[in-house]
């Protein structure tokens, strides 16, 4: 049985085409001790096919003191399957060159067409210099049996490698930019403030200790002169409304003792930002004067400033309210 179909046999590649490809002839070199394979095909195979294929028949054929090295030179009768194949054997080819001549790697940069048998590259004003090198491309691309034109163009639209450099670098600064502002923008959620102007000094009390209705209310204002208080609890409810005319945060939040709802209006997109960041089980301080809301038939508070607390907090509370 001839070696080249033992080898075909023995290594039982998946590519039918592979596996029907003949050895048209050996030319050896005795003083070299080289081999070269003639293998024709009949169609194209892919790349990932190739690449093993060609590994192990070198290896095959490799005899110690007396083949040295194997070279393989492919032909095929037909052409048309590189239409599905030819980005994968552009790459292919430039790494294959590249090897030895490291410059090849910039063929890679660019777009290509391939169209009847031909690989057009579209080079930018500054890579004309490769030019040079195309013809040497094109003979690798005929040792693999890919018997195809190429040449390269200058396309005067492709921005060079100095301009795409500037605008990246421009683009990098924009997103530095931009990344700087979410981050500020994050600190500002981070420490879950809205801030407001206190026209007094408010009086820090448990929830309870806010007048349940508007008499006691009234009663408050004549003997305190104010009705700013400051409260502490855990958000047991939460949702910013669009009204017709304005937007408006209302929350239920409860301490140890017991539970109010807070509202506030929302001026600016910056506070409807953070009031929808208000989930269930946040622990917050709000300040705000109090009021009997006619429609909750409740006492409420009317928030000036919510402030997102520590967890931490939220435990000593609750080990100070088992106390």
């Amino acid at each position: 049985m001839p070696k080249y179909k033992l080898f075909l046999e023995q290594s039982k590649f998946e590519s039918k085409i592979i596996n029907e490809s003949k050895l048209e002839s050996c030319e050896i070199s005795k003083k070299n001790k080289t081999w070269t394979l003639n293998i024709k095909l009949k169609e194209v195979v892919s790349v990932a096919d190739l690449k093993p294929f060609l590994t192990n028949l070198k290896s095959y054929f490799l005899l110690p003191g007396v083949v040295s090295k194997v070279e393989v030179k492919l032909t095929f009768d037909k052409l048309k399957r590189l239409n599905d194949y030819a980005r994968d054997y552009f790459e292919y080819i430039c790494r294959e060159v590249a090897e030895e001549k490291s410059r090849f790697l910039a063929f890679l940069s660019f777009k290509f067409d391939y169209t009847d048998e031909k690989y057009t590259i579209h080079l930018d004003r500054d890579s004309e210099y490769l030019m040079d090198s195309v013809p040497e491309l094109k003979d690798k691309f005929h040792e693999y049996g890919l018997k195809v034109d190429v040449e390269a163009v200058v396309d005067e639209e492709i921005k060079t490698t100095i301009e795409s450099i500037k605008e990246n670098i421009q683009t990098q600064q924009e997103l530095s930019n931009e990344q700087a502002r979410l981050h500020e923008q994050r600190q500002k959620i981070e420490k879950k403030k809205i801030f407001d102007r206190r026209r007094s000094k408010p009086t820090s009390v448990s929830i309870s200790q806010i007048p349940i209705n508007q008499y006691k209310l009234h009663q408050y204002m004549n003997e305190v002169g104010d009705t700013r208080f400051v409260v502490e609890g855990e958000v047991i409810m939460s949702e910013v409304r669009k009204l017709r005319t304005a937007t408006l945060l209302q929350m239920t939040i409860a301490d140890a003792d017991d539970a109010i709802v807070v509202k506030r209006f929302l001026n600016t997109e910056t506070q409807i930002f953070e009031a929808e960041s208000i989930k269930e089980g946040d622990f917050v301080q709000v300040e705000g004067n109090a009021q009997y809301d006619e429609y909750l038939k409740d006492m409420t508070i009317m928030a000036s400033t919510i402030t997102f607390t520590e967890n931490l907090a939220k435990v000593e509370r609750m080990d100070r309210a088992k106390e």
